[in-house]
């Protein structure tokens, strides 16, 4: 934080120190569970981390979007005869795992943990085994979901697990989309999230949700690659925005220009929501404040997404 501030380290590696700190943290938190609780059990899992921590762009207070899988029953090691059933030892695994990192201390709490992005949501279960996973991504899985999924990444667990989620992973994005279609549901997914969360104060400019902020960016990189990735598979190799960006313009799918100027624009945003962050704020500015930010990416957001469903 005070190499932040003194901007003695760039945006992208304090927010590569904030995520790898957290998988640490993760990792240490399993790996003691795994010694203490049930190895056969906790070697046959991995944890996925979503939003900011999947895509490297960890902040100060930042919750973890985390999704637990663990291997089919069939594949695991796990003994049948078992007087508790596999299912059950890996969703107490995973349990206790969310205790451990949202433990109240003197000191405060190390995380916000948040499940919700585990396939069926909340009403799914703790812990999704690997072919529920890939059945649920290949045949029923919302288009957010799919949008989540670009900025997902394994950082503890098994690694056979966790190359095999990867292998899953790459395998949805890369499926082929009518890209009309594509378009005509992420525009309406971000017109609900406006109405939802977008400041509705006429003097307030809400860095992350507002027309023109983080969110269109990000929805204009996840559209983009869920609609190439089928003819340009090494679209899919990075989670975060920025090499996401960067990919995008080396294959073509976006100008070099629009991918710089969107990735300027992330950074400033980004920049400026560490620093409230760090202040105990929200990202929410004055109305007067990015005024030719917001009218960039509004301009790039209808040239590469409403332009395209009129």
């Amino acid at each position: 934080a005070a190499a932040d501030v003194n901007a003695d380290m760039p945006l992208m590696k304090v927010s590569d120190h904030l995520s790898w700190t957290a998988e640490a943290i993760v990792n240490g938190c399993l790996q003691y569970l795994e010694k203490s609780y049930e190895p056969s059990v906790a070697c046959n899992m991995a944890i996925i981390a979503f939003g900011k921590l999947g895509g490297l762009e960890l902040s100060y207070s930042s919750d973890l979007d985390l999704v637990y899988i663990a291997q089919n029953e069939r594949d695991s090691d796990y003994s049948a005869e078992a007087k508790v059933p596999y299912v059950v030892k890996v969703s107490r695994l995973a349990q206790r795992l969310t205790q451990m990192l949202t433990l109240q201390t003197v000191s405060g709490m190390l995380y916000q943990v948040d499940n919700r992005l585990r396939p069926d949501g909340e009403s799914g279960p703790i812990v999704a085994q690997l072919d529920y996973v890939q059945k649920y991504y290949e045949s029923r899985a919302w288009m957010w979901e799919l949008q989540a999924l670009v900025r997902a990444r394994c950082i503890a667990g098994s690694a056979q697990m966790c190359q095999q989620f990867e292998e899953l992973r790459k395998h949805v994005i890369c499926m082929p989309r009518d890209v009309t279609d594509l378009m005509r549901q992420v525009v309406d997914m971000r017109e609900k999230m406006l109405v939802t969360k977008a400041s509705k104060s006429a003097d307030v400019f809400d860095l992350k949700n507002d027309t023109g902020g983080i969110t269109d960016i990000e929805f204009m990189v996840q559209y983009a690659i869920l609609a190439h990735a089928s003819e340009e598979p090494a679209l899919c190799e990075y989670s975060d925005n920025v090499r996401l960006l960067e990919r995008l313009a080396e294959s073509g799918y976006l100008s070099k220009t629009i991918a710089g100027e969107l990735t300027d624009i992330y950074c400033r945003y980004r920049n400026r929501t560490h620093r409230l962050a760090l202040q105990a704020q929200t990202s929410k500015v004055a109305n007067s404040e990015y005024q030719a930010e917001r009218k960039q990416v509004q301009d790039y957001w209808q040239q590469l997404l409403e332009s395209g469903i009129k």
